[in-house]
């Protein structure tokens, strides 16, 4: 394929792809490509990729992906007095964080 296009900036993909040449007229072959969905905001995304061949025209495949706001793991078990480590995610970094802190039992007096 000549030409690779997506029409939204959070989908993303190679700007060519490589099909083998059939190997007989009239039988297609198989092309497989990435898209990398990278959202900018939470909801649903719509779009198109167009894959371009002088020979064969234009493909255009649709594409959909949703984001959604991560889910709270809490409440975390914890000991009173302890040394607790917390492990971090952090999608723009893929090396994992770890948090520290010491459990001391807080006591609201009134």
């Amino acid at each position: 394929m000549d030409c690779v296009q997506v029409d939204h900036v959070d989908f993303h993909v190679d700007k060519t792809v490589t099909a083998p040449a059939a190997t007989s007229p009239g039988v297609g072959v198989d092309v497989s490509f990435d898209v990398t969905y990278d959202p900018s905001s939470v909801g649903d995304c719509r779009s198109h990729v167009t894959l371009t061949s002088p020979l064969a025209g234009d493909y255009v495949f649709p594409l959909r992906a949703t984001c959604t706001l991560p889910k709270p793991q809490v409440p975390l078990p914890t000991r009173r007095y302890s040394l607790e480590c917390i492990p971090l995610t952090d999608c723009t970094n893929p090396n994992p964080s770890r948090l520290q802190f010491i459990n001391a039992s807080l006591v609201h007096n009134r």
